[in-house]
């Protein structure tokens, strides 16, 4: 599974930190069992913070961290992983992805010194320890992306030193506490993706040196304070996903320093006119509701035809939206063109700070892929907008065959397919890799070409021989093949050298086998296609009751087959623009051995298998993380009845 990480410069910062403090550390003294560790023979910091240190090794599985390198095993707790020292006290704690499981305990508290604790990434569970607000010294409070529930405390108040407080992507419950209004000084405020509810308190006004302020994705509701009007230093704010209503409020257009607003996912309307969508059209950054203040939803509208103007019928059409500066895209919906090529999507936002993207996908496959104006990439396509009040049409696509293949190619495992620019894509499943021949017709406007080889992207090379009429020919052992990579053709002529790029090879681990239901044997050349679930999610357990989420590994007996049904009226082809897949193509053809396979990102995934002869097969939906090692699937022969089996898609890490 891949997973995208952002790295910010404060978090490289606190990773510097580390380093340095790790070189800096005196080096250990003497050694002894982890059990039966004695705080009494610590010299270096008081015996309260020892004793603290150890606690916190004991309630997180300290044995099972990642790197708990001197933790319980040298008497200079300041040489330990992740712990910085002041003389005499422990001042930072930074314990960040390193497989922390259990409970932060409440001996935390007795670091009184600490100025940064940051254990943010791991598997923490439970509550904050009151106790943590005796940590008055702290500035840098960081516990994001944990497994932390039941309330934030009130005691939190008390660290009237903070700057930086990040409790997001946990699952904290109940109101924000008005304490939070006592500090003063905090500059980031991150308390989004978790279950808060109420109204945010008045006291949030109190935090004039707030510059981000992200409260998105949680139930928060009505009213917002009118008192956020003081946070005159705010640049960032976030309230999407929450339950706010009615009209934005005038008395944000007082925020004069912001430069990111978004309320997305929210019943919070804009008027047509006044001073809030003045000030919202100043916004650089602005992802709103597209909700019009007594306006009717927006639509958009078009037609899909081929290259002679017939109409292209059953074509997937998809739009999306942008969410962010940061090219991510939300599905919206997907339709089929009817029989006469046309196609309708209905209540849409529109207005400030709303643009979508439109897909055209054919899926036969037999038709090129576009975005609206025939660009190739989502990052590539032309934005489109709604106006109040006037339906948008004339979205329309010509859909055209592919460009004529750039080379032939032919291998001995693994399936070849063609891009629409004429490239080749060949995927390969890495334990069973094979020969690649490729064949390109070379030719020069003058004269005849010569040095024509055949390079991979680690710069080998293979010289190709003519086969006559133009034709040139060049064999990659499978011994090379190491890594994905990409081919050219390089050929001179006139003493000039041009390379072209004619295929992109992708090894992949094996996502299952396709096999024959009744002789069990695998079934060569089934053309499989992956499908997304867009908006759905993994299960985290078997107690996971959410609505819109799917089996995972986490959530079913490792031996139990998968068994929930694909919901094929919500699936997409899959898009890599939007969730990463390697290969990028939504579709191949299994191997001699019936493989098929790709890496996905995260989400919930579902395949279709189609051979000649054979039943068409949609298999159960499975979600990811964690990785899914066991969808083989078995095709029915058409001439046999009634007769279905699901056995065991890798869906794996790149």
């Amino acid at each position: 599974m891949r997973k995208s990480l952002s790295i910010t410069l404060f978090t490289l910062a606190l990773s510097l930190a580390v380093v340095s403090v790790g070189l800096s550390s005196a080096a250990p003294s003497s050694v002894r069992a982890r059990s039966g560790f004695d705080c009494g023979d610590i010299s270096e910091i008081l015996e309260s913070e020892c004793e603290a240190l150890v606690a916190l090794y004991s309630a997180t599985d300290g044995d099972n961290w990642t790197n708990n390198t001197g933790w319980m095993t040298t008497d200079t707790p300041c040489s330990w992983h992740g712990v910085a020292c002041q003389p005499g006290h422990v001042t930072g704690l930074f314990l960040a992805d390193n497989q922390l499981t259990g409970h932060i305990p409440p001996e935390i508290g007795d670091l009184t010194e600490l100025t940064t604790l940051h254990l943010y990434r791991n598997q923490l569970t439970g509550p904050i320890p009151p106790e943590t607000g005796n940590l008055t010294a702290l500035e840098s409070l960081s516990l994001f992306a944990n497994r932390l529930s039941g309330l934030i405390p009130g005691e939190i108040g008390n660290l009237t030193a903070l700057t930086w407080l990040s409790l997001n992507h946990n699952q904290f419950s109940g109101p924000i506490p008005a304490e939070i209004g006592n500090l003063s000084g905090l500059n980031w405020l991150m308390l989004n993706n978790n279950e808060l509810s109420g109204p945010v308190p008045a006291e949030i006004g109190n935090l004039t040196a707030l510059k981000e302020l992200r409260l998105g994705r949680n139930g928060l509701n009505d009213p917002i304070p009118a008192q956020m009007a003081n946070l005159s230093a705010l640049e960032h704010l976030s309230i999407h996903r929450n339950w706010f209503s009615g009209e934005i409020p005038a008395f944000l257009t007082a925020l004069t320093q912001l430069n990111h607003f978004d309320f997305y996912d929210t019943d919070l309307c804009v008027p047509l006119a006044g001073d809030v969508p003045a000030w919202l059209a100043g916004l650089p950054s602005l992802y709103g509701t597209g909700l019009i203040c007594g306006e009717d939803f927006g639509s958009l509208s078009g037609e899909v035809v081929l290259a002679d103007k017939s109409p292209a019928s059953g074509v997937e059409v998809t739009i999306y939206r942008s969410l962010s500066e940061r090219g991510h895209w939300r599905h919206i919906g997907t339709v089929h063109t009817t029989i006469v090529g046309t196609y309708q999507f209905q209540e849409l936002a529109q207005g400030l700070g709303v643009d979508y993207r439109v897909q055209f996908v054919d899926p036969s496959h037999s038709l090129a892929a576009q975005f609206y104006q025939d660009r190739p990439t989502i990052s590539e396509a032309d934005l489109i907008t709604i106006t109040p009040g006037i339906p948008r049409t004339g979205i329309d696509a010509v859909l055209a065959l592919p460009l004529s293949p750039a080379v032939e190619v032919e291998v001995t495992t693994g399936s070849v397919l063609y891009h629409a620019d004429g490239t080749a894509q060949i995927t390969m499943p890495a334990p069973d890799l094979g020969d690649i021949t490729v064949t390109r017709i070379v030719t020069c406007t003058v004269g005849t070409p010569t040095h024509v080889v055949l390079r991979l992207s680690t710069e080998t090379e293979y010289p190709m021989t003519p086969v006559g009429g133009d034709r040139y020919v060049a064999t990659v052992p499978a011994a090379d093949l190491i890594d994905s990579a990409t081919l050219s053709v390089a050929a001179s002529c006139n003493g000039i050298t041009t390379t072209t790029v004619v295929a992109h090879l992708m090894l992949y681990d094996p996502s299952g086998t396709i096999i024959d239901a009744l002789s069990g044997q695998p079934v060569a050349g089934a053309m499989v296609t992956l499908y997304h679930v867009p908006g759905w999610g993994p299960k985290s357990g078997p107690d996971d009751e959410r609505p819109n989420t799917c089996e995972s590994n986490l959530s079913k007996p490792a031996d139990a087959p998968w068994s929930q049904p694909a919901p094929t009226d919500l699936g997409t082809i899959a898009n890599s623009d939007v969730n990463p897949t390697d290969p990028p193509l939504p579709y191949q053809q299994t191997t001699e051995v019936g493989y098929y396979g790709w890496d996905v990102s995260r989400g919930c995934w579902y395949v279709t298998v189609e051979a000649e002869s054979y039943e068409s097969l949609v298999s159960p939906v499975v979600g990811v993380p964690p990785e899914v090692v066991d969808l083989d699937l078995a095709l029915t022969p058409l001439a046999e009845e009634g007769f279905a089996i699901f056995l065991p898609l890798v869906l794996r890490n790149p």
